[in-house]
């Protein structure tokens, strides 16, 4: 990636630091407890009278939807429906804060990989 983030639009820069955010939840955490955390959060998001329409797609991924769908939707930069999808992303309280904010505060040239994420983390414990 060559753009600055000076020219790169904010919305696109929280994409993709979202996305590497999903894909380092894909390597550290189990599918079953993605998939249980996520509808948890759902469940609690709803009880406090927030809503997504995109929420009615993650309870059908998280229930009916085979691991590998799951997969690709925390993952897959080319398919619109996971772009979309991971906008209103449930997965929030799978990622430590620490290692969020640590992507946070890279510039997009110097986006951490998910190995170097996991180096990170090691460090902080």
């Amino acid at each position: 990636m060559c753009e600055s983030n000076q020219t790169l639009h904010p919305q696109e820069l929280a994409r993709l630091r979202g996305l590497l955010m999903a894909r380092y939840i894909v390597a550290t955490v189990d599918i079953s407890t993605i998939r249980k955390t996520c509808l948890q959060s759902i469940v609690l998001w709803r009880s406090q009278g927030m809503n997504s329409v995109l929420w009615d797609d993650w309870v059908k991924l998280l229930i009916g939807g085979s691991d590998q769908t799951l997969i690709n939707a925390l993952t897959d930069d080319s398919d619109e429906w996971c772009k979309n999808l991971r906008r209103a992303g449930p997965y929030a309280a799978l990622i430590d804060p620490t290692v969020r904010a640590y992507i946070f505060s890279k510039p997009l040239t110097d986006l951490p990989t998910i190995d170097e994420l996991a180096d990170f983390k090691k460090l902080q414990q």
